[in-house]
């Protein structure tokens, strides 16, 4: 798949790119003032975060598998299941992406 797309676009298309993606990264690195730096919150120590207690389980209903991830929170959740049987598998990597979207 990923050949296939190199070989369509070609050399001078893929050059274009590669130039445009360069500007677009050189346009976001912003150098910032050492005193706007300093005024920035510490990085918290990830040792110190607190963990949720979860109580995962697989199970299954109507002959596929759904695993539920369950824990105690003061969040408003929503379950949602996908039957991803008849999806293909070069679909299945955007599931995350997508059910995040949902959320927002």
């Amino acid at each position: 798949d990923l050949h296939e797309r190199r070989e369509k676009f070609g050399k001078a298309e893929l050059k274009k790119r590669e130039k445009f993606v360069d500007k677009c990264v050189a346009a976001n690195d912003v150098n910032l003032p050492k005193k706007v730096k300093e005024a920035l919150p510490p990085i918290p120590d990830p040792q110190k975060v607190p963990t949720l207690p979860i109580e995962p389980k697989v199970t299954q209903v109507k002959g596929i598998l759904v695993q539920q991830v369950q824990t105690t929170t003061k969040f408003v959740n929503a379950v949602i299941v996908f039957n991803l049987n008849d999806l293909p598998l070069r679909l299945k990597r955007y599931m995350v992406l997508f059910a995040e979207c949902i959320g927002e």
